[in-house]
C-alpha cells in the first residue's frame, strides 16, 4: 500500500492545523526501536482496518529496513501533504526522533511579526551546528501562493477572456435585438395603442430573444461536457462536470442574456404610440 509517512513533533498537528480524531499527538519520547509510536490518517486506519477507533493496535511497517512494529496512538484528520491540487494521501506520522533522512521542514506557529521569527529560527538552527544548510524560510501562505502561481494567472487569463467574450455576446444580443425592434416599431406601437402594457411587451420582446440563446447554451452545455476532461488540470476542489456549476454557469448566461435584450425592449416599449400611427397616416 503507497503511503505517505511525514516526521512529525509534539506540536505539529496544532501548528499545521490537522486535527486530532481521537487519541493524541506524538511525543519525543515515543521513538526508538523498542517502543515504536505513530498517528495514522483516518484515511489510513480506514484502508487498513475499516474503522477509525484504532487506539492501541499495531502495524507492521517496511520503510527501507527490517520490517518493525508500530503502536498506533493517535488518529488524525485529512490533510494534503503532496500537493495542494492532489486529495489527500493516507498518511502515517512519525515521531521526530525516528527520521533517518538529513533533510527536514521545521514548522513555526506565530502570531507576532513573521520576519523576524524567520530570521530568529534560522539563527537558533545554526547555533545548534553551523554546518547545518538552511535552505530557505518562507511563510506557509507565501508557499502556497508560489504553488499556486501558475494556475492563478492561467485562471485569470481564462476568466478575463470569458468575461469579454460575455460583453461581446451581450453587445450582440442588444445589436440585434434593437434591429429586430427597429422595424417592429410600427406593430409595438399598434399593441400598446389597443391597450398592451408596455411591462407585457417588453417581457415578450426578452422571451423571443432568449429563445435562440438558450438553444444555443444548450449546445454550448454539451460541448462543455464533452471537453470536460480537458479543463480538468485549471480545477480545484471541484469535478469537470460539477451539476451546481454548470446550472450557476447557465443562469448568469441567460440572465446577462436577459439584460441585454432588455435594455433595447425597454427602450422602444417607451415610445408614443400616437406618434407612432401619426408618422405611418
Amino acid at each position: 500500500m503507497s503511503t505517505v509517512t511525514v516526521s512529525a513533533g509534539e506540536d505539529y498537528f496544532a501548528a499545521m492545523g490537522v486535527p486530532l480524531i481521537i487519541g493524541r499527538a506524538l511525543r519525543h519520547r515515543d521513538g526508538g526501536k523498542d517502543e515504536r509510536k505513530a498517528v495514522v490518517s483516518e484515511s489510513l486506519a480506514m484502508q487498513l482496518f475499516g474503522r477509525t477507533d484504532v487506539l492501541g493496535w499495531r502495524i507492521v511497517v517496511e520503510s527501507g529496513e527490517e520490517p518493525h512494529p508500530v503502536e498506533i496512538v493517535g488518529v488524525a484528520g485529512e490533510a494534503r501533504q503532496l500537493s495542494v491540487f492532489q486529495p489527500p494521501a493516507p498518511t502515517l506520522y512519525y515521531p521526530v526522533a525516528d527520521r533517518t533522512s538529513y533533510a527536514f521542514y521545521v514548522t513555526l506557529k506565530t502570531d507576532v511579526d513573521r520576519a523576524a521569527v524567520l530570521a530568529t529560527a534560522r539563527e537558533a538552527a545554526l547555533a545548534v551546528d553551523p554546518r547545518l544548510a538552511v535552505e530557505r524560510t518562507a511563510a506557509m501562505s507565501a508557499m502556497l501562493r508560489d504553488r499556486v502561481r501558475h494556475v492563478r494567472l492561467r485562471v485569470v487569463l481564462m476568466a478575463s477572456l470569458a468575461g469579454l467574450a460575455a460583453l461581446l455576446a451581450m453587445i450582440g444580443i442588444s445589436g440585434v435585438v434593437a434591429h429586430f425592434l427597429s422595424e417592429q416599431t410600427r406593430d409595438v406601437g399598434i399593441r400598446l395603442a389597443l391597450g398592451a402594457a408596455a411591462r407585457r411587451e417588453v417581457g415578450r420582446i426578452v422571451r423571443h430573444a432568449l429563445l435562440p440563446t438558450g438553444v444555443g447554451l444548450a449546445f454550448g452545455v454539451m460541448v462543455a461536457l464533452a471537453l470536460s476532461r480537458v479543463m480538468e488540470s485549471f480545477l480545484f476542489g471541484i469535478e469537470p462536470s460539477d451539476p451546481t456549476t454548470y446550472v450557476a454557469a447557465t443562469a448568469l448566461l441567460l440572465g446577462a442574456a436577459a439584460l441585454a435584450a432588455w435594455i433595447p425592449a425597454r427602450r422602444t416599449a417607451a415610445i408614443d404610440p400616437a406618434r407612432v400611427l401619426n408618422r405611418d397616416a
